[in-house]
């Protein structure tokens, strides 16, 4: 019966840790959302406007080959 109790001491010491790093991660991760949203929004305001700092980039679209290789134009390496 003790070496049980140990043994689901350890367990529910390991749930813990676990539940804190995951909950550290959640909240990073919320806070990277509001960040990038935040600055999503300031971007299309400034686009709105006709701010002369925003640029737009083209669209490239790119086709992946059975035959390329990574590292090289239109392979998986990139």
């Amino acid at each position: 019966m003790r070496k049980q109790v140990r043994k689901l001491k350890e367990l529910r010491a390991a749930d813990a840790e676990e539940i804190a790093r995951l909950t550290a991660d959640g909240e990073g991760l919320v806070g990277a959302l509001h960040q990038a949203t935040t600055e999503n929004q300031l971007l299309r305001r400034q686009l709105a406007e006709h701010a002369p700092v925003v640029r737009a980039l083209p669209a490239q679209l790119r086709r992946l080959t059975a035959h390329a290789e990574p590292g090289h134009p239109g392979g998986g390496g990139e």
